[in-house]
């Protein structure tokens, strides 16, 4: 991932000495203004840094995003910017880098979006995680390989309100039930379905995550 400021090259110590502007990686570009005039000209800048090379930008997957409150206007009936004929609209979020940015930022959304890419992969391994003459070690190293990163993407920017502690940890025992075949009627309290599932503690580990 490349972090660039126009006009301006790192330090002797590599710490760029202005606010960035610019946040680059492989085709997904990111930039940040001040100002909607100063968001124009660096739009223009990139499609005419584009066309030179013969790549275009595609308007239809770019959005605009803001944190302005000077006016009480939904984000979504705010003028678009138009360049070179393209009208490129204001959204109030978008899919950048595997993870769901909002501004202002609300990481309530993004949680409940990773939960569900979590129970997308359950779809396609479930069969293994809860099949019963594979072992207990198998199916828990499976889980923790491939359901937990999946979910906890991107945790280390999350601030986890307790709502968020308890959508998360409310997903995982649904998973770890599934897990043991069992039942609602099935009683089994929290602190003995994590015995015998063995798994990693989602809400344990993203506060650890985000500690590091």
């Amino acid at each position: 991932m490349s972090l660039l400021k126009c006009g301006h090259s790192p330090g002797s110590d590599g710490i760029l000495p202005e606010n960035l502007t610019h946040l680059e990686y492989a085709d997904d570009v990111a930039h940040i203004a001040k100002s909607r005039p100063e968001l124009e000209r660096m739009l223009k800048k990139l499609m005419d840094a584009c066309s030179r090379v013969g790549l275009e930008v595609n308007a239809s997957k770019t959005n605009l995003l803001t944190s302005c409150t000077t006016t009480r206007a939904p984000i979504t009936n705010r003028k678009p910017i138009y360049i070179n004929g393209m009208s490129f609209e204001y959204k109030k979020g978008t899919k950048y880098l595997g993870s769901w940015l909002s501004l202002p930022l609300d990481h309530e959304n993004e949680i409940k979006r990773r939960v569900q890419c979590g129970w997308l992969a359950w779809r396609n391994i479930g069969y293994l995680l809860n099949h019963p003459t594979i072992s207990k070690e198998i199916r828990m190293r499976t889980f923790n390989a491939c359901i937990l990163p999946t979910v906890l993407y991107g945790c280390e920017a999350w601030t986890l309100r307790s709502s968020d502690k308890e959508d998360l940890a409310i997903a995982q025992r649904k998973m770890e039930r599934k897990m043991l075949r069992l039942t609602w009627e099935d009683k089994l309290t929290n602190e003995r379905l994590r015995q015998a599932t063995g798994v990693i503690d989602w809400v344990e580990e993203a506060t650890r995550k985000k500690l590091k």
